[in-house]
């Protein structure tokens, strides 16, 4: 694989990220079959969701919302059809709902709701500690 890494300033807090590193998450969120032929290191810590997408639906507020509380939601899946259950699939929700923790925290901020905020700190670290 070609692999191309960030120049990392002195004395800076950045973790290295290697070519191994970046094949297992690209495997983790592709599939196992995933060939990695090249990558170039952006920054470690950042998840870049314009490219991490992926065109997946779960990656959906609606589906988020829908699978946030067992109650009458739960009818859409009737219509809808259920989600890929693949390894990569539950990774990339972890992924999508720290996506969406994170818009969360945002909001209560915005709104001035300190309790709130607080309050997101402990399931981000979890979701962050699960997909690391």
């Amino acid at each position: 694989m070609e692999f191309w890494p960030i120049t990392r300033a002195p004395g800076a807090f950045q973790q290295s990220v290697t070519p191994e590193g970046i094949e297992a998450i690209c495997r983790r969120a592709f599939g196992t079959d995933t060939q990695v032929v090249s990558a170039a290191e952006l920054g470690t810590g950042t998840y870049d969701f314009d490219r991490t997408w992926w065109g997946d639906p779960a990656a959906d507020w609606t589906i988020r919302m829908v699978r946030a509380k067992s109650d009458e939601r739960q009818t859409f899946w009737d219509t809808y059809g259920l989600l890929d259950q693949s390894e990569a699939a539950a990774w990339r929700s972890k992924i999508y709902e720290a996506r969406h923790l994170g818009a969360i925290r945002l909001e209560r901020h915005r709104l001035g709701n300190s309790e709130g905020v607080r309050n997101s700190y402990e399931p981000m670290a979890q979701i962050l500690a699960a997909v690391a």
